[in-house]
């Protein structure tokens, strides 16, 4: 019992270990992305990280203040008024619970156990949404998503998860 113990505890660490963060982009191929120098922040949805009563009030505002430093580093700058911005910026992000299933067999002949392992983790996912004011339409959107160790998050993860996320922003012309 203890070997099959043992095992479900190095399959799990083995899953989280391959399970790095995934980021992924898109845009509208016909966009001028160097038009743009100020944004606006849309209304954000927190998604169902939480109930409300308690999500970290103070999440959100570290997720837009990261995105702001990373963009004024590129030359945007956020406006307070929503008429004098060129992009509309929105956030996402959510946990989910997930589950994992997989099979284990170890042994040889009469000797050879086997049988599923289950394991339960939590996915993270963060979206970001770059529209073009004017027209009303979507530009660039950026994902993240994996393993969440945690519910809350700390300045150093979210620095990380954005400048991962906008390393991809503006997209390279081809």
């Amino acid at each position: 019992m203890k070997l099959k113990a043992a095992l479900f505890f190095i399959i799990n660490m083995m899953l989280i270990a391959c399970n790095p963060l995934t980021v992924k982009s898109d845009y509208n191929p016909g966009t001028d992305f160097s038009k743009y120098k100020t944004f606006y922040w849309a209304k954000i949805r927190n998604g169902n990280l939480k109930p409300k009563s308690q999500r970290n009030p103070f999440l959100l505002e570290r997720i837009k203040i990261m995105i702001e430093k990373t963009l004024a580093e590129r030359g945007l700058k956020v406006v307070d008024n929503k008429k004098d911005a060129d992009l509309m910026l929105a956030i996402y992000f959510d946990n989910k619970n997930k589950v994992n299933v997989a099979y284990v067999g170890y042994g040889y002949g009469p000797w050879y156990y086997g049988g599923p392992v289950v394991s339960e983790y939590k996915e993270g996912t963060m979206v970001i949404d770059f529209a073009d004011r004017k027209k009303r339409e979507l530009v660039w959107r950026g994902i993240a998503s994996g393993i969440a160790h945690k519910d809350d998050y700390d300045e150093e993860d979210i620095k990380y998860i954005v400048n991962r996320i906008l390393k991809q922003y503006p997209p390279e012309r081809k």
